[in-house]
């Protein structure tokens, strides 16, 4: 599992592999791609100089026992030295690399790689001047390690993925009573040899690589150099409240503002659910901050289930913010020393992850129809969040939902929901099933002619829904809502209604916003 997420991580490190330059960029798990760009001309190994740092335990919803009200954490400073080379690969080495990251980037599995390196190996090996051979995947996997400036850490988690241990004392799952470590067997160097372990890529490391880059960092100073703008207009997260309010928590050029977003959700056709937790560093422009390929991809939690201890995952990169916003990180470049802050402006996601972080309780309709004033539930709050120990923390405007699940998830795949009936058909907006089938043919019609500018499906959405992503329902709700189904919608008044959400939704996926177009987006919802 650790060395899988550390060629994930690698994967656009491989770029500049052709002609033996080595980047010192973090790459991401997944889907995700690169944190920073390659460092240019310069090849940077990180020396081990960070300061260790310990936390206390962080629970879940439905275990406050131990409430993880404050992070605890020592106050020494992060150190990241980067001023030593790296081995620069051989021809053959990066040629390798480049050949992994060609089967990453098609997602070819182990055992095809295997089977396309002995073949390819037995066609080499006919030629009596090549000396190249494509290394077997576990080959690969210590070359990545060799030339990679990325450490990952290896964390012991339960069987099951309920926890993630993060003290030496915890020999079991404190949920599933499930052992910690494989019975009567340890490495060589006596140490227990754990069931399951996970890998997690530190936040500070992966912020820390893009400082050292001198591009990126120019490009960072983006927030330092950002002014609000006079007439109210919103065009970045720095003209809203949850950078102002904070602002003066920001004392350097180089201090970094981030935002953290988790995503849980379950693959089709595969077992099991996956939860990730990603930061997106708002240093840089928002045309570039908002790519993929500059999300740090923190841990990607796999397992039958959703983790019952969320936040003992959480807490390796709790414990790192405690210590980045109190004493900062030291970067250290050839030419340079880089010292930097780092400060959560938000935290992010779908419904039921921003109520797990928020430690809010989800609403039911019975919890509606039978309150109870004397229930904690009832107030709210379940539990006080380890978010709120932070300096830069706002309040419940602190968490927020990200338009993806907001918008396009919860509103557009709600429109299709009240359409089809799933709340009565007695609702002005329900239409019959014929007409639901004439929109989705229509939908389907369109593909032939629709611009490659966009970028959903466009399938028929009564054999798809279940398969539409997030673009998906965002064409659906901004395109095919006001024309195929708004005619559609007998009632005026609802219709009205209808077209005025989309508007608004129109509205907030803008990259800018005007303080009338605020105004009208509060008159239409």
């Amino acid at each position: 599992m650790a060395e899988k997420c550390l060629i994930l991580c690698l994967k656009n490190q491989l770029e500049n592999m052709r002609n033996a330059h080595l980047s010192a960029t973090p790459l991401l798990l997944m889907s995700s791609q690169s944190v920073s760009a390659a460092i240019p001309g310069l090849i940077l190994k990180e020396n081990t100089s960070t300061i260790s740092h310990e936390s206390t335990d962080g629970n879940n919803n439905t275990d406050l026992g131990n409430s993880m009200s404050e992070i605890e954490s020592s106050t020494s400073t992060l150190v990241f030295n980067f001023s030593q080379p790296s081995p620069v690969p051989s021809n053959n080495d990066a040629k390798n690399l480049e050949f992994m990251k060609i089967i990453n980037d098609f997602g070819i599995s182990q055992q095809a790689y295997e089977k396309l390196a002995a073949h390819l190996n037995s066609i080499l090996g006919m030629s009596t001047e090549i000396t190249y051979r494509v290394c077997t995947s576990y080959l690969g996997k210590k070359l990545l390690k060799c030339f990679s400036s990325i450490e990952e850490t290896v964390y012991d988690v339960c069987q099951n993925r309920c926890i993630m241990f993060n003290d030496a004392e915890e020999v079991a799952c404190k949920h599933c009573d499930e052992a910690r470590y494989k019975n009567n067997k340890t490495d060589k160097d006596g140490i227990p040899i754990a069931e399951k372990t996970m890998v997690q890529i530190p936040l500070a490391r992966q912020i820390a690589l893009s400082l050292a880059n001198s591009d990126t960092r120019h490009e960072m100073i983006y927030r330092h150099n950002h002014k609000q703008k006079a007439d109210d207009s919103k065009a970045d997260i720095f003209d809203g409240h949850a950078y102002q309010s904070i602002k003066h928590l920001f004392s350097s050029e180089n201090d970094v503002a981030i935002s953290l977003a988790v995503d849980g959700f379950v693959p089709h056709n595969i077992l099991g659910s996956i939860t990730i937790l990603h930061a997106t560093v708002h240093n840089l422009p928002p045309m570039v901050h908002y790519e993929k390929s500059w999300m740090l991809q923190i841990v990607m939690i796999t397992g039958p289930f959703t983790p019952l201890d969320f936040w003992s995952f959480l807490k390796p990169t709790l414990a790192d913010l405690k210590v980045l916003q109190e004493e900062r990180m030291v970067v250290i470049i050839p030419t340079l020393t880089i010292c930097a802050k780092v400060h959560v402006l938000v935290v992010t996601g779908d419904i039921p992850a921003v109520a797990k972080l928020a430690y809010t309780t989800m609403r039911t309709l019975e919890s509606f129809q039978n309150f109870d004033p004397a229930s904690l539930s009832s107030k709210g709050l379940v539990g006080q969040s380890p978010f709120s120990s932070l300096a830069s923390f706002t309040g419940p405007l602190f968490f927020t939902l990200d338009k993806m699940h907001g918008l396009c998830h919860e509103i557009g795949k709600q429109i299709w929901r009240l359409i089809g009936g799933k709340y009565g058909i007695k609702h002005s907006l329900f239409l019959p099933v014929n007409v639901l089938k004439e929109i989705s043919v229509a939908m389907a019609a369109t593909r032939k002619t629709i611009p490659t500018s966009f970028h959903g499906s466009w399938r028929n959405i009564s054999k798809y829904s279940g398969y539409f992503k997030a673009v998906d329902w965002a064409d659906f709700l901004l395109f095919i809502v006001p024309t195929l189904v708004a005619k559609c919608v007998r009632d005026t008044t609802s219709r009205e209604t209808l077209l005025g959400l989309v508007q608004a939704c129109n509205l907030l996926m803008s990259w800018e916003l005007s303080a009338k177009e605020q105004i009208s987006i509060k008159r239409y919802v």
